[in-house]
């Protein structure tokens, strides 16, 4: 077992950020690319350097980000990514001195079996659901919590 404790932030951040196997895309406050990791270039074959400072809705039309920044909500979305993948979409906005100043959003593919494994062990989620029926998912409040991370910014 490895100790946590022992790896200094600066090498754990740059083994997430250097994750092929998780698109990171960070964006403005207008959705223009500031960032994006290797998983990125893998998910979307296209370079970094092409994609930074560009708007993601030129790179990707069904990004969530538009619609995380103008709702200043999360949102997690299932979806049929490139090559008929099953992909899951993270959306989170970010601030900077108590007002919003972009977004990040994670994209995970997975095999189509997991995400009914998911939703049938989820107490939050539907117990069984086709995965083709799933467009997006709009977190509540989990465990009887009373507020959202939302309700205390």
């Amino acid at each position: 077992m490895s100790n946590l404790k022992s790896i200094s932030h600066e090498d754990l951040i740059a083994n997430v950020v250097k994750n092929p196997y998780e698109s990171i895309t960070v964006t403005d406050e207008a959705g223009r690319i500031q960032f994006v990791n290797a998983g990125f270039e893998k998910y979307y074959s296209n370079k970094s350097e092409n994609a930074v400072g560009s708007l993601i809705k030129e790179i990707d039309v069904n990004s969530q980000i538009d619609n995380v920044l103008a709702n200043n909500r999360p949102k997690v979305a299932i979806e049929k990514g490139p090559n008929d993948v099953l992909t899951i979409r993270f959306v989170t906005p970010f601030y900077r001195r108590g007002r919003i100043s972009g977004a990040i959003e994670r994209i995970i593919s997975v095999p189509e079996n997991s995400v009914d494994d998911l939703f049938q062990t989820s107490q939050n989620g539907p117990k069984h659901h086709d995965t083709e029926e799933i467009t997006s998912y709009e977190p509540s409040h989990a465990n009887g919590a009373r507020y959202f991370f939302k309700d205390i910014i």
